[in-house]
């Protein structure tokens, strides 16, 4: 996948493409979990969640990629593409993921705070 990004996408583009992403990762978060702590510069959004973790989300601009870690589900690596940001392993969107993620962190949510 490396090799149909860099052919579709400059340095530059990928910079830009990838802070819109993470901007707008960021402003996701911090609306859905107002008491996360979030801290995020230089291409890199740390996000802690209460009872659940941290997640972090990186450009990788020598693979021209967004890595993301998660503590519900693990490592992620997201390639640049005509369709967006995709999984490199399974093709899911950046956008579906976190949809995913989202859903695991309020059900988690929704046990502990009935007492499972």
């Amino acid at each position: 996948m490396k090799q149909e990004t860099e052919g579709m996408v400059s340095k530059v583009l990928y910079h830009k493409l990838a802070n819109n992403a993470l901007e707008a990762l960021s402003e996701r978060l911090d609306d859905e979990f107002i008491d996360a702590e979030q801290d995020y510069k230089d291409g890199n959004l740390q996000v802690k969640i209460q009872d659940i973790g941290e997640y972090v989300f990186n450009k990788q601009p020598y693979t021209m990629q967004i890595w993301a870690s998660s503590p519900v589900t693990g490592p992620r690596k997201f390639d640049i593409n005509r369709d967006g940001w995709t999984d490199s392993r399974s093709g899911v969107s950046l956008q579906s993921y976190i949809d995913r993620e989202l859903e695991q962190i309020k059900m988690k949510q929704k046990r502990t705070s009935n007492g499972q």
